[in-house]
């Protein structure tokens, strides 16, 4: 059997549930399909969700119902955490003991809402759902459990209530996969991105979807986007009430929960977190996605959205040297200096520090100790880098066992190299000549000449 080609159901086949258990599942292994359609099989169900967005996308499954006074013993039950929370608060733990199974999804986001928001509906529905009880098995499900700690340290009696099977590390459980990832260090990095698939949005039709967690960067992104030439559109919650959503971003929002596409003319979608969970975008010209958020957690959520493999994943990350840039051919054939690397190379490709302000010549070159000239030349031989500069002899002594190398683009002049001595030191000079007169005649001498000269 290849990696990644199991679904949950399938490894969780002969594994009886008994107790409260948290299940670490990554996305696109299947989460939704083996509560509803295995594990909640003729069980008295309440499933919880992080949002109403996911509420929707549940309800829209055969045999789920929205909560009710009067419910149906033979269909799953469905509610957000804060209904939850509201509901605890009369009936106590009487709403919990009605059901045998009850479903915690996306665990992780009612852990950190109820830790930024301190919300108290949120608060009690975490509080009673970390607890054990006779009659009912409580569920966690998540991709992301870095939040637990803050869990196990707010309700210590969690860690005794709960078991967990982990899939993470799993190398058969399917998950969604990317051709390739790359790295921003502001948001404004996206236009470099963008440019670089114009031609895929343009003749191949394909969409990108992008997350940022303030409606304000939302904006900036939809407009660097238009000019572009791009066709954005931003989404976010609904009940947002001091930036409501104008009648078009709600038609574009529903059609996206409705048939999980973006609907035409738009081919750039911008969310936030309100659409970080409970969105499903089906639609297989989604082939570029964009975090602008460092939290990861976030990022893997967000690529959930998407559910199905992709050309290209871009994160967010500190350290620019995980970042991409593109630097133009004409620059080969230009005496390099600093106004042209930061004309050419800095300001062209708006690469910018992590405060967002235009990169110096210092922060943009890196020395890498353990690197030196012949293993940059490797790398370049080998496709790992572009380019690499250094001295010509070297170069030339390196290309004749590396014969897919180029070394004929000279960045400068020829150099000549020589030891300078005052005038009134002829003792210095003196020393430094015989110095030199026995150091050719030693071992060590010739063996440095033969590396350069005489390979």
């Amino acid at each position: 059997m290849k990696n990644n080609s199991k679904y949950l159901s399938e490894l969780m086949e002969g594994i009886e549930i008994k107790q409260n258990t948290l299940i670490i599942s990554p996305t696109g292994s299947g989460k939704t399909h083996y509560i509803l359609n295995e594990l909640c099989k003729n069980k008295k169900t309440l499933y919880l969700c992080d949002t109403t967005n996911l509420k929707l996308q549940i309800l829209k499954e055969e045999g789920t119902q929205s909560y009710d006074k009067m419910i149906d013993e033979n269909k799953i039950t469905v509610m957000t955490y804060s209904k939850f929370g509201k509901e605890i608060k009369y009936t106590n733990e009487g709403i919990i003991e009605q059901f045998d199974y009850i479903i915690c999804d996306e665990i992780h986001n009612l852990i950190d809402y109820e830790n930024i928001f301190h919300d108290t509906n949120l608060d009690r529905a975490m509080e009673y759902l970390t607890r054990s009880y006779n009659n009912t098995i409580i569920m966690f499900f998540t991709a992301t459990p870095q939040y637990l700690d803050y869990t196990s340290r707010k309700y210590p009696w969690f860690d005794n209530n709960f078991i967990c099977i982990d899939f993470s590390n799993n190398t058969e459980i399917k998950r969604y996969t990317e051709r390739s990832i790359s790295y921003i260090s502001h948001y404004t990095d996206v236009r470099t991105y963008l440019t670089k698939y114009l031609n895929s949005f343009n003749q191949l039709g394909e969409k990108c979807l992008i997350f940022s967690a303030y409606i304000k960067t939302m904006r900036e992104l939809e407009n660097i986007c238009g000019e572009l030439g791009l066709r954005p559109i931003c989404i976010w919650s609904e009940n947002n009430e001091k930036v409501p959503m104008t009648f078009e971003q709600k038609m574009v929002r529903n059609h996206l929960v409705e048939k999980g596409e973006l609907i035409e003319p738009y081919n750039v979608l911008i969310i936030n977190r309100a659409t970080e969970t409970g969105i499903n975008i089906y639609d297989d010209k989604m082939q570029i996605m964009i975090c602008n958020t460092k939290n990861e957690v976030q990022q893997i959520q967000v690529r959930g959205r998407v559910r199905h493999d992709i050309d290209l994943l871009v994160l967010k990350t500190e350290e620019f040297n995980k970042s991409d840039f593109a630097i133009d051919k004409e620059i080969l054939n230009l005496w390099v200096t600093k106004e042209t690397i930061v004309e050419r190379i800095i300001v062209k490709n708006n690469l910018r520090d992590a405060k967002g302000r235009i990169m110096s010549l210092q922060n943009l070159i890196k020395e890498i100790e353990k690197y030196g000239p012949e293993q940059l030349i490797s790398l370049v031989a080998h496709g790992d880098i572009d380019y690499a500069v250094c001295d010509e002899s070297i170069a030339r002594a390196v290309a004749d066992s590396l014969s897919q190398i180029d070394i004929n683009t000279a960045i400068s002049f020829t150099q000549f190299y020589s030891w300078a001595v005052s005038k009134q030191s002829p003792v210095l000079l003196d020393s430094l000549n015989t110095w030199l007169d026995k150091f050719q005649k030693k071992s060590e001498y010739q063996k440095i000449y033969k590396k350069y000269y005489n390979q």
